[in-house]
């Protein structure tokens, strides 16, 4: 399938009424305008709006022709948003074609619905998006200007690790105040100048690597980034993924063998000698952690600060 920046948009009816609807958490608001040129190929734009958690929707805040529509956090929720909205508008009367923004092959399945009660759908998408999504519209259109040349292979750059020392500390500064969930972590490292240094393909990978007192809690929605101390750990003293989710798990409340190894073994961590009894285990790497009782009645405690 042809799919160059030099390919024009193919012929279509002309609509009266076009529902533009971007996926915003694919689709970067610096497209905006050229998807704006694109989409009105296809006819008259009534509906603009774009969908995605509000918290990750960047400068698509400061587009005002478009409406934002917010979907909760979770897996595929503004993917369903979009294509629940998208069904409703095709019942609604008012619109008479679609411009579907993304470059997520899932919506596919929307594409051939729509078309398949009469609806031309434009899809709009990047270069390397998938066939299965451009198949499944009656138009399709690159939102790679056609004048715009690849940009030059950049040469391999040095780790600035004076530069990492301070977004990590200025990270640890963050989360001292308090603990924060992943969205919210970086949007407020984003509006301190502060981004995700190359190499790393998440914040969370980088804040491991980083800060040594740094641990994960929760799962899911419940997710929070923290420090589980108010000193910087030395360097040498670097938790390992284990000790630090544990160190939290008995910060945030005291623990018994139990509930500390169901915890564990539900987060994917492990010891290296799983036969090794917690408490030995916790005596030879956590010093900070109190131990008392024996057997049921063990609990694990974090150390009180004389």
């Amino acid at each position: 399938m042809d799919f160059s920046p030099n390919r024009a948009v193919p012929a279509a009816a002309r609509c009266q009424a076009v529902a533009l609807l971007v996926d915003g958490e694919n689709i970067a608001a610096a497209q905006a305008d050229r998807i704006l040129s694109l989409a009105r190929n296809l006819g008259t734009l009534t509906v603009l709006r774009v969908y995605g958690d509000a918290r990750r929707l960047g400068a698509w805040h400061e587009r005002p022709d478009f409406r934002l529509m917010h979907a909760h956090s979770g897996k595929n929720v503004t993917d369903m948003l979009l294509a629940i909205e998208a069904v409703e508008l095709s019942y609604s009367g008012s619109v008479d074609g679609f411009a579907l923004a993304s470059n997520d092959r899932d919506f596919a399945p929307l594409a051939q619905s729509l078309r398949a009660r009469g609806f031309p759908v434009l899809g709009l998408a990047g270069a390397k998006v998938p066939d299965a999504f451009l198949r499944a519209c009656s138009a399709t259109a690159c939102l790679t200007a056609p004048d715009q040349k690849p940009a030059p292979p950049r040469q391999p750059a040095r780790p600035d690790a004076q530069s990492e020392a301070a977004i990590a500390q200025a990270a640890r500064t963050l989360l001292l105040r308090s603990p924060m969930d992943p969205a919210a972590f970086g949007h407020a490292m984003r509006a301190a100048g502060h981004t995700l240094p190359d190499g790393y393909p998440r914040w969370r990978s980088f804040l491991r690597a980083k800060i040594a007192d740094f641990a994960i809690t929760g799962s899911g929605d419940t997710t929070l980034l923290r420090v589980t101390s108010r000193t910087q750990t030395p360097p040498t003293a670097a938790l390992s993924a284990l000790d630090a989710e544990i160190l939290a798990l008995i910060t945030k409340a005291p623990q018994t063998p139990l509930t500390l190894g169901k915890h564990l073994k539900a987060s994917n961590l492990a010891r290296a000698a799983p036969n090794t009894p917690w408490a030995k285990y916790l005596a030879s790497k956590l010093p900070q952690i109190t131990i008392t009782g024996t057997g049921n009645d063990t609990r694990f405690t974090l150390a009180s600060k004389r």
